[in-house]
C-alpha cells in the first residue's frame, strides 16, 4: 500500500460529469477561460511526460487521458482547467495565471508552475523525518534496508542511498514476468542522504506512486522541503530536472562504466563505493540495469544485490525472502 495514497474519494458521477463536460474539438472553448489549455511543450510534449505530470494532479494518481483531464488531438495536448478546478481550485487558478490568459502555455511557464505547486499536488511531507516515518526508514543501520554509497554526476557530494531489501528482491523475482524488466512495487522508496564532511547536507527521495511513476522530493539540511537540490556543480529543480534525467536515455557515471571504475569527471571523482564481491560482470551484463532503466531507476540495486549473494554462495531459493531465480541462465544460478 502506497503510504502517500490519498484518503479523498470523489463522487464518481459528479466528477465524471465535470471531466467529460466539454471537448477540445469545440474551438470556442480553447484557452484558459474556455476550459481547455493547449500544453505547448515542444519536444517535451510526449504522452509519457504529460501522463506523469497531469496524472499526478489526480487523487490518487492515474491515467489523465482515461480520466478526461487531458486530451490529445493529433500531436497537440490539452488540459481541462475546469476539471482541474474540481480537483484543486487553487492549483487550477495558478495554472490559469501562469498561462496569462493565452490559449496555450509553453514549457518554461509550465515548468515554473509545476515546481511551485508540486509539493501541494503530491502532498509532500512537511519534514524529512515525517517522510522517513511514513516509508518506515529508520536510518542507515536499519537491517531491512540495503545501502549503496555513490559519488557521481548528480552531485560532488557522496550519496548514501537506501532501499528496502525485500522490494529489490521483489523486482528481481518479477523480472521475467515483467518482460525482462526490473519493476518496483508501489510504495517503493529510494532515500538518498547527501553527505559532506560526514554530515547530511540534503535528502532526496523517490517514492513509487499508484500509476507506476515516481514522486521526487528534496529536503534541505534542516529537514524542510526544498524546491531544488543543493547539488554541486549546479542545483537541480524539483521535479522537472529530476524527471529530465530519469526519463531520458543518457548514461551517467559511475554506473555507465561499472563494473570497471569510472574516470574522474570535470568536478571530481565518480565512484560506486562497493567492494569486488558486488562487481559481477555477468550479472551487470544480464540485467543491463542502468541502460535499460526499465522503471526510470538509474542505480544498479538489483545488480549489486544479486552479485553480493552470488559471491557469498547464498542459496536464494532457501533465503528468508524466498526468491525464485529459475529465469537466470544456469551459470548465474546460485548453488
Amino acid at each position: 500500500m502506497n503510504p502517500f495514497s490519498s484518503k479523498l474519494f470523489w463522487p464518481c458521477l459528479g466528477l465524471a460529469f465535470v471531466l467529460f463536460a466539454c471537448s477540445p474539438e469545440d474551438s470556442s472553448r480553447l484557452g484558459p477561460d474556455g476550459g481547455w489549455l493547449h500544453l505547448d511543450l515542444g519536444r517535451r510534449a510526449s504522452n509519457e511526460l504529460i501522463s506523469y505530470y497531469a496524472g499526478g494532479m489526480l487523487s490518487p494518481p492515474s491515467d489523465p487521458f482515461a480520466a478526461g483531464l487531458v486530451a490529445q488531438r493529433g500531436s497537440r495536448f490539452y488540459l481541462n482547467l475546469d476539471s482541474l478546478s474540481a480537483i484543486d481550485y487553487v492549483v487550477a487558478e495558478r495554472l490559469r495565471t501562469a498561462a496569462s490568459g493565452e490559449s496555450g502555455i509553453g514549457w518554461d511557464d509550465f515548468a515554473t508552475f509545476l515546481e511551485d505547486v508540486y509539493p501541494r499536488l503530491r502532498q509532500q511531507p512537511a519534514t524529512a523525518t515525517e517522510l522517513f516515518n511514513r516509508i518506515g526508514y529508520a536510518g542507515p543501520d536499519d537491517p531491512e534496508w540495503m545501502i549503496v554509497e555513490v559519488t557521481g554526476v548528480m552531485s560532488t557530494m557522496r550519496r548514501r542511498v537506501a532501499v528496502q531489501r525485500s522490494l529489490v528482491v521483489g523486482a528481481i523475482s518479477r523480472y521475467e514476468a515483467a518482460g525482462d524488466a526490473l519493476v518496483y512495487a508501489e510504495g517503493t522508496a529510494f532515500v538518498a542522504e547527501h553527505l559532506e564532511d560526514s554530515l547530511v547536507r540534503e535528502v532526496t527521495v523517490m517514492v513509487k506512486r499508484e500509476d507506476g511513476y515516481w514522486d521526487f522530493f528534496a529536503y534541505g539540511p534542516d529537514g524542510s522541503p526544498a524546491s531544488e537540490t543543493a547539488a554541486k556543480p549546479r542545483p537541480l529543480r524539483v521535479p522537472t530536472q529530476c524527471v529530465g534525467c530519469h526519463f531520458g536515455s543518457k548514461l551517467y557515471e559511475p554506473e555507465k562504466s561499472f563494473p570497471a571504475n569510472a574516470a574522474d569527471g570535470p568536478h571530481g571523482p565518480r565512484v560506486l563505493h562497493v567492494d569486488d564481491r558486488m562487481r559481477n560482470t555477468d550479472v551487470v551484463q544480464f540485467f543491463d540495469e542502468h541502460r535499460k532503466r526499465s522503471d526510470h531507476v538509474l542505480g544498479l540495486y538489483a545488480t549489486l544485490y544479486l552479485s553480493r549473494l552470488l559471491s557469498d554462495g547464498s542459496d536464494l531459493s532457501a533465503d528468508s525472502l524466498k526468491v525464485d531465480l529459475e529465469f537466470l541462465p544456469p551459470e548465474l544460478r546460485p548453488g
